[in-house]
């Protein structure tokens, strides 16, 4: 605003312990008065927040120094109702002025979004629509960097600032009019590589003694990934690190002027000075509600398997059937992942605890998904390999199954891994043979019948010895 504004003192304010102001509106005490000031004095006092609320947002502020010796201000449109919370210990000084505007005509007013939200929800709608193809150049989502940054406890929608509250005030009223889904993450973008001496260093020596000596050069390796994530009433999301392609920044140019933390280190043995460095930057998040697990199925397993036991914790706590939003949810992205499952690397097998599988498995059980665990176990399970712990995940699973089903899928089982995991199907069938009731160890026969075919000299691993013709 390039326009002289003049502030006029108005009354001084002293609150005491259990003293507040009740929400109002300021009126206009002198002509072109459009805002309030208010100075609070160097004072010791605890409680006592300002809360100002415009349009449906509402923004607190605490109106407290990092030291009992600063002051502190803030200013917000006369027509915005505000109010202080009470005093709880101590007692605050507050000075309050007019904002006055001296030139004539209309006073300034809050900002007023519609016509930016409007053409906002006629885009994301748009976006929102289009199906995304290896074709094309459009995004599986949109990230936004913030201006300020943000640490892990300060991150919320109702703790933005300035440009940032602005941009998330045009956006999280139509996100979901527009079939989208919007959060809060941190954004962090790692990059390593070859340290190169600074333009102006003449090592004396021979050795390296100071960062300052030396300078970034080609970078090796580069990943970029979201993670802390935020929701819109504040609370953490069950989202883990999900990655970020370069083309899902908007603006594309928003990360030129992060600053980065840079660390180097000097050249040990045969291997020469190099870098790391990493740019840190709060960023809304955006994606349509269709394609959310498409994005996290993207992430892999290390995102999905908590996501669905997330889902699965939430669908038993709530008491709800199978006709369910979260049984339905949890339903739809077990179909993903099984859909990716083959393509995707694993987790490292940690041998103390339960496989990549089987822990699907036992989401699927306690989610008494049949259709997914009939499809798991004949494509995933019988299509690949498992390992001995798992025994017990997938008989439990199986066992919802049809008897005939059942035994089906143990022999399709044991004759598709028996050749790569011998033990494994061995210790599955001990299992099955101590855990099922006696009428039903007769679904058994197909399946010990395909892990002796399967011993050396056996058919199945003479077809497995056998040439295969030109």
């Amino acid at each position: 605003m390039n326009e002289p504004i003049a502030a006029e003192f108005y009354k001084l304010l002293i609150y005491d312990q259990g003293s507040f102001f009740v929400s109002h509106r300021d009126t206009e005490k002198s002509p072109g008065m459009f805002a309030t000031l208010v100075v609070v004095l160097p004072s010791a006092s605890t409680g006592g927040g300002l809360v100002i609320r415009h349009k449906g947002r509402e923004v607190s502020l605490a109106l407290h120094g990092e030291e009992p010796s600063e002051a502190v201000f803030a200013a917000f449109y006369a027509d915005c109702p505000h109010e202080v919370l009470p005093v709880a210990s101590g007692c605050r000084l507050t000075l309050v002025y007019n904002l006055l505007r001296k030139e004539k005509g209309p006073a300034p007013e809050p900002p007023d979004y519609q016509v930016a939200q409007h053409d906002a929800l006629a885009l994301l709608r748009e976006w929102a629509a289009a199906a995304p193809s290896p074709d094309d150049d459009v995004p599986w989502k949109l990230v936004y960097p913030l201006d300020h940054a943000y640490t892990s406890a300060e991150l919320g929608f109702d703790k933005l600032k300035g440009a940032d509250a602005a941009v998330a005030g045009v956006l999280v009223p139509v996100v979901s009019q527009a079939g989208c889904d919007v959060h809060l993450a941190q954004l962090a973008v790692e990059e390593s590589g070859i340290a190169e001496y600074a333009a102006d260093f003449r090592p004396r020596g021979g050795r390296w003694s100071d960062e300052e000596e030396f300078e970034a050069g080609e970078v090796c390796e580069r990943s970029v990934r979201l993670s802390e994530w935020r929701q819109l009433d504040g609370a953490p999301s069950a989202l883990g690190e999900l990655p970020l392609e370069d083309d899902e920044i908007c603006p594309p140019d928003a990360l030129a002027e992060m600053d980065p933390e840079e660390h180097f280190h000097e050249a040990t043995g045969n291997e020469g000075a190099s870098f790391e460095r990493t740019y840190r930057r709060a960023a809304l998040v955006l994606w349509p509600r269709q394609h959310m697990f498409t994005i996290l199925n993207q992430a892999g397993r290390s995102v999905t398997l908590p996501y669905l036991e997330d889902l699965t914790e939430r669908w038993i706590a709530s008491g709800a059937d199978r006709q369910s939003l979260l049984w339905q949810q949890a339903h739809q992205l077990a179909g993903y992942m099984l859909s990716a499952w083959s393509t995707q690397a694993g987790y490292p097998k940690d041998d103390k605890g339960p496989s990549e599988a089987a822990r699907m498995l036992t989401l699927l059980t306690r989610l008494a998904d049949t259709e997914r665990i009939d499809a798991f176990a004949d494509t995933v399970i019988a299509g690949g390999r498992h390992e001995k712990g798992d025994s017990e995940a997938i008989l439990a699973a199986l066992l919802l199954l049809s008897e005939d089903r059942m035994a089906v899928l143990l022999q399709r089982i044991v004759a598709g891994t028996a050749a790569i995991s011998f033990s494994a199907c061995g210790a599955l069938l001990a299992h099955a043979a101590k855990t099922l009731p006696i009428e039903r160890l007769a679904s058994l026969a197909g399946a010990a019948a395909a892990l002796v075919e399967s011993l050396p000299g056996g058919p199945l691993a003479r077809a497995a010895a056998r040439p295969v013709a030109p």
